[in-house]
């Protein structure tokens, strides 16, 4: 197939230069079969006519096209290599797990990955992960099948969004947000204590579908009251 001219610039009559980029750098560019150097490559002064083109580097496909070169023209062609892939297929006995290779999600249970070693992690809610790496082979196609294993029931991260605050304030700013992190579904009681020892506010939290969470406090106690200005210290018990 023909690849047009990323750029096209008039110069001197009888010149001619033609520049040949990658998106990979210093793959291998062919004139008719003829080796002219790597990616970026610039040449000057060939002769008007059709040519056949070749841009390849290991491990990537090769991309060869037919080009037209004239006199009296500057002109730039782009070639975009693609890897070698192959097909890989994830199943996980629990069911809508979240799958990443190389950190990345993956929207579909099939995808083409690039020939070469990835790191992959299975993952579902209440689950251990499942960590470990695969090879793909070129024009390969294998299916990787997860059973994971229940979580013990832990709680980390847990914060507040900010030190203080006043509660008399309107919207956002008169709630503090506390976050943290489960890695089931469990009973958690989150209390705020005073500096006397004294709960004021207090919370069950026992429907976990994710492992982030989040809830505010208005700063008010178990009455529905302001509590007064302090120090007041948050806790989770599970």
């Amino acid at each position: 197939n023909e690849l047009k001219a990323e750029k096209k610039v008039q110069i001197e009559r009888g010149a001619s230069k033609i520049t040949v980029k990658s998106n990979v750098d210093n793959a291998s560019v062919f004139l008719n079969g003829t080796f002219e150097g790597n990616t970026p490559l610039t040449l000057n002064n060939l002769p008007e006519g059709r040519y056949r083109l070749k841009v390849e580097k290991k491990g990537w496909k090769t991309a060869s096209y037919i080009i037209n070169i004239r006199s009296g023209e500057d002109r730039t062609f782009y070639v975009e290599l693609k890897k070698y892939e192959g097909r890989v297929s994830f199943e996980c006995e629990q069911g809508n797990c979240l799958v990443f290779i190389d950190g990345n999600l993956i929207d579909s249970n099939t995808v083409m990955v690039e020939e070469g070693n990835h790191n992959v992690k299975i993952k579902k809610f209440g689950y251990e992960p499942e960590i470990f790496s695969i090879y793909v082979y070129r024009y390969s196609s294998q299916k990787i099948y997860a059973r994971l294993k229940e979580a013990n029931f832990d709680v980390t991260g847990f914060y507040a969004n900010r030190e203080r605050y006043n509660p008399n304030l309107s919207g956002k700013a008169g709630k503090l947000e506390f976050n943290f992190s489960v890695t089931k579904n469990s009973p958690v009681t989150m209390s705020v204590i005073d500096s006397s020892g004294n709960i004021v506010f207090e919370r069950i939290l026992n429907n976990f579908t994710s492992w982030n969470q989040k809830i505010s406090w208005n700063g008010e106690n178990l009455n529905y009251q302001k509590v007064q200005n302090g120090m007041y210290k948050a806790k989770l018990i599970w």
